[in-house]
C-alpha cells in the first residue's frame, strides 16, 4: 500500500502468462479508438489509444483476485481525496464489467487529471424487500500487461496544488494498482520508438440500499 486507503499496489495476483494471453486474445485482435477526456478529444491532453468492451468474464475474474484487498465499506477510504459524506452507507460488492484496455507509443500520455466514476441505479427484491439500489464507483483498478523494455510509461501520483510528484508506478506484467478516483495522476510516455504499454482498467463498485 502506498497510502493508507488511498493508493494500493499488488504484485503477484495475475500471472505474466495471463497477462500475455489477454494481450494476445484483446490488445493484438481488436481495433483501438482515440482516447477520450471527459467525452471531449483534446490531444493536448490525452492522446493515447483505448478499446472498451462490457465483458462481465474479466470483472469476476479480477474480482476474485483482489476482492481481500479492498476495503469492505467507503467511508473507511481515505479523505484525503474523497468526502466522507459522500460514502456512508455504501459496501463493496463488485468490479465494473464495462474494461478498458489503453495503449500508450513513444509520444503518447495521459497529461494530469483526476478519473471519472460509475453511477448505476436499479430497483432490486433482496430478501423478499424491494430496494433502491445505487452502486457508484469509488476506486480506479489498473492492471499492467507488460513490462516496457526501455523505460517509461509509470504511472505518476501528483500533488494537485504543487504539481510535484508523490508517487511513481512502473509498469510490470502483473502489477495491480488501486487508488481512490480523485487522485491526481498522470500516464508518462514510453521512451523509445517500438515500445508499447498496455494496461486494462475498470472500476470498483460501491453499493448502496434504501428500502421502496
Amino acid at each position: 500500500m502506498l497510502e493508507n486507503n488511498n493508493i494500493w499496489l499488488i504484485d503477484g495476483l495475475v500471472s505474466e502468462e495471463e497477462c500475455q494471453e489477454i494481450i494476445t486474445n484483446e490488445c493484438e485482435k481488436k481495433e483501438f479508438e482515440s482516447g477520450t477526456y471527459n467525452n471531449a478529444q483534446d490531444r493536448s491532453i490525452r492522446n493515447n489509444s483505448r478499446l472498451i468492451m462490457d465483458n462481465q468474464n474479466y470483472s469476476n475474474w479480477l474480482w476474485t483476485r483482489v476482492k481481500d484487498y479492498i476495503p469492505k465499506l467507503a467511508s473507511e477510504l481515505s479523505n484525503k481525496c474523497v468526502r466522507r459524506a459522500t460514502t456512508i452507507g455504501y459496501e463493496l460488492c463488485e468490479l465494473s464489467d464495462k474494461i478498458r484496455f489503453y495503449r500508450y507509443y513513444k509520444g503518447e500520455f495521459f497529461a494530469p487529471h483526476s478519473d471519472g466514476g460509475i453511477v448505476l441505479e436499479s430497483v432490486e427484491t433482496i430478501d423478499g424487500e424491494e430496494y433502491y439500489v445505487t452502486k457508484k464507483s469509488f476506486l480506479t483498478l489498473l492492471l499492467y500487461l507488460n513490462e516496457i523494455p526501455n523505460g517509461g510509461g509509470e504511472t505518476e501520483f501528483l500533488n494537485k496544488n504543487t504539481k510535484q510528484v508523490e508517487w511513481s508506478v512502473e509498469p510490470k506484467p502483473g502489477r495491480i494498482l488501486l487508488f481512490v478516483h480523485e487522485n491526481y495522476h498522470q500516464a508518462k510516455t514510453v521512451n523509445q520508438d517500438g515500445d508499447v504499454k498496455f494496461v486494462m482498467r475498470t472500476d470498483v463498485l460501491y453499493r448502496h440500499l434504501t428500502k421502496k
